[in-house]
C-alpha cells in the first residue's frame, strides 16, 4: 500500500464514519477523533459536503441516547467483556 492508497483508504474510512454518526444522531462535528481527522486533511466532517449513495440519511436514522459520563463509556472495561 502506498502513502496514497492509505490516505485515499483513511478518507473514506472517515467519511463512512461522518456518515454513521449522523445516522446515529451525533453531529460529526462534536465527535472528537472525527473533528482532528478532518483538521488533519482525512475527509470531510461536513455531511452536507458528503455524497450518500443509497437510503436517504433522514430515513435511515437509528439515535442513539448519548452515555451521561464517560466513566459509564469506560465501565464497560470492568464488566469481563475486555
Amino acid at each position: 500500500m502506498t502513502a496514497n492508497t492509505g490516505q485515499i483508504l483513511s478518507q473514506r474510512f472517515e467519511l463512512n464514519l461522518a456518515r454513521a454518526a449522523t445516522v446515529l444522531g451525533f453531529d460529526p462535528r462534536d465527535v472528537g477523533y472525527l473533528v482532528y481527522s478532518v483538521e488533519d486533511g482525512y475527509g470531510v466532517g461536513d455531511i452536507s459536503q458528503i455524497e450518500v449513495v443509497g437510503t436517504p440519511i433522514q430515513e435511515a436514522l437509528w439515535p442513539l441516547k448519548p452515555a451521561p459520563t464517560i466513566d459509564v463509556i469506560l465501565g464497560w472495561k470492568g464488566s469481563g467483556h475486555a
